[in-house]
């Protein structure tokens, strides 16, 4: 009987130590959706920045997040603009766009 209380004791830790790491897991993911999107709009930020500047007006100011994101632009010769944002100064997550013009 000592032996069966044990036995499923121990099942019953597992399974309970199992569920907190997936509930973890899961959090982290949500976490890191919303830090995916921030990064994304800033990259797209920083493309329609460049393309400002290229069309309309070249000493146009770097645009600054209210969230705390905050954008790379490289302009190639070959008319290419590659825009990397990040969701926060730590730079974790990082999303990049590319456009040829």
């Amino acid at each position: 009987m000592l032996l069966t209380v044990m036995l499923l004791s121990g099942t019953i830790l597992g399974a309970t130590a199992i569920a907190g790491m997936l509930t973890v897991y899961q959090v982290r993911q949500a976490s890191s959706a919303t830090d995916s999107m921030r990064a994304l709009y800033a990259a797209d930020s920083g493309i329609e920045w460049e393309l400002y500047k290229n069309n309309k007006d070249s000493s146009y100011a770097k645009p600054v997040m209210s969230n705390g994101s905050e954008f790379e632009t490289k302009v190639t010769a070959a008319n290419t603009i590659k825009s990397t944002g990040f969701a926060d100064s730590n730079r974790r997550v990082g999303r990049a766009f590319e456009v040829h013009f």
